[in-house]
Parts: structure tokens; sequence; C-alpha cells
């Protein structure tokens, strides 16, 4: 045999000899999207599941979308993905009002929500390999809630004796206008104006950072700033920088109310005698 017969069938021999390809085994994914009223994370008695969510089923890096489906009219999915692989279940907010729940609240899996809440993963899950001899899981769910709202307010007042400060006698004034904004002030969320005793309520669309904005009506301006002892009696706007607004306010999650934002006013009318 010469040497070409012999590199013929080297060539023969590695060109027919192949793997053998194997068949991955395929396991139903689940189970619940539900409404999580009281906001704690935790599937109670009473909260309903929510149809038409779409829940999507990524590979481990995020990277590629594996499968997709929507949640039934009580809230539950199916997805089916390989064992033996990492995975990821996403699911995505119905609409711009709800928010995920707590992740990880309580100490059963059965009943609480597995995505993250906030953060570059928030709507995914950890990344999770099924072993090859699982058939179902049935335990990822996901919580969603409306945010926490924050009343906050209170009164305009007349400052008769310019010190900043409510005295018996000081009324409320009507008609100042009242705005929510972010703390950087470069989104305004709400804008009331202050009824005929003086007192207004702006509603906080969520937990964050807020500040409140003054305009006065026509004839007043701003009393001092954080005079006295009491917060429940002084005036909380600044009269300079930033003119017209409160220092920020942090509003936890846990917070449905803050009640001593108040504004004193003072008149700076001149009348024909130049008096008030």
């Amino acid at each position: 045999m010469d040497a070409k017969q012999i590199a013929t069938l080297l060539c023969v021999a590695i060109t027919v000899t192949v793997g053998q390809a194997s068949t991955a085994q395929v396991a139903n994914i689940g189970n619940l999207v539900w409404m999580d009223s009281n906001r704690n994370g935790v599937q109670d008695s009473g909260e309903v599941g929510i149809q038409d969510v779409t829940v999507q089923l990524w590979n481990g890096t995020r990277t590629e979308l594996l499968a997709s489906t929507v949640t039934s009219g009580s809230g539950t999915y199916v997805l089916q993905g390989a064992t033996n692989t990492a995975l990821r279940v996403r699911a995505l907010l119905p609409n711009a009002s709800l928010r995920y729940s707590p992740m990880d609240a309580g100490g059963s899996d059965v009943l609480d929500s597995d995505v993250f809440a906030s953060g570059d993963e928030a709507g995914f899950t950890a990344a999770f390999t099924l072993a090859s001899n699982v058939i179902s899981i049935t335990s990822i769910d996901i919580g969603m809630m409306l945010p926490q709202q924050a009343n906050l307010g209170n009164l305009v007042w007349e400052d008769l004796d310019r010190d900043g400060i409510q005295d018996a006698g000081e009324s409320g004034i009507l008609g100042a206008t009242l705005q929510l904004w972010n703390s950087g002030m470069s989104q305004l969320f709400a804008s009331t104006t202050s009824n005929s005793v003086g007192v207004y309520t702006l509603l906080t669309p969520e937990p964050g950072d807020y500040r409140v904005r003054i305009i006065p009506p026509t004839g007043y301006a701003l009393a001092p700033k954080d005079q006295g002892g009491s917060d429940l009696l002084d005036s909380d706007f600044n009269m300079f920088s930033p003119a017209g607004f409160t220092d920020t306010y942090v509003i936890a999650s846990n917070v449905i109310s803050v009640t001593h934002i108040d504004a004193g006013l003072i008149s700076n009318r001149v009348f024909a005698n130049g008096f008030e």
C-alpha cells in the first residue's frame, strides 16, 4: 500500500466518525401572577390573579428570549424550558401604574414573589437550572402591586406679624398654587390650590424624594422659613434658592401622609394711603 492509499483511508475514517446527538428533557415552568393588594410580597387570602400579563422565558444571561405566553383569567401561566441549562422567567408589567412586589418575602417559596422588584433585573427571576428528572416546577410566582401613595399638605396661612410662625388669629389663604416636584425640580407631578381655609393636599405617585413648591397669590410673599421650635407651626418654603420650594422630603413606602408642610405668607399689598 503506497502513501496515497494510506492518506485516503485516514480521510475516510475521520469523515465517518461522528457524535450522536442527545435530546434535552423539557419541563413545564409556572405558576401565578397575582395582585398583591397589601404590598407585602406574599400571596394572601383574597388576593387574585392578574389576567393577560406577558410572561417570558429567557436564558440565564438574559441575552436570548426562548418563549413567551400570557396569563390566564386566573393569573396562571405555563412555559416550557429545557433542563440542565440556566434559565430565567420574566414578567412584564401590564400598565404603568403597577410595580413589582418585594422579592422573597415571608418564609414560603410557594407564596412569595420570585422576581426582582427594582434595578436592572426588575421583572426577572434569578437564574435557575432544572435537573434532568424534573418535569414541572410550579413555584415561580410574580406579585404586582399599586405603589403606596402619600398625601402631602397642609396649610397656607397669612403671617400677620411676619414672624414665620402660625399664631392664634392668623387665618388661611385661598388660592395659593401648590405643586409637587421631584427632588431635582425637573419633573412636575401634581398641582392644586389652597381652599377657603388655606388647606391643600397633594398626592405622591409612589414612594420617593419630593419637593413642594408654592406660587403665592398676587400681593403675597413668603414668610421666613423654619422659625420657632415647632415644625407643626413654622413655614417650610425657602424664601431664596430654590425660591418657593421646600427642602426634599423622603417619602418611604410605609408613609401615607405628611401634614406639616405649611407656608406662611406675608402681605405686600400697599394701599393708596401707604398702609396695608
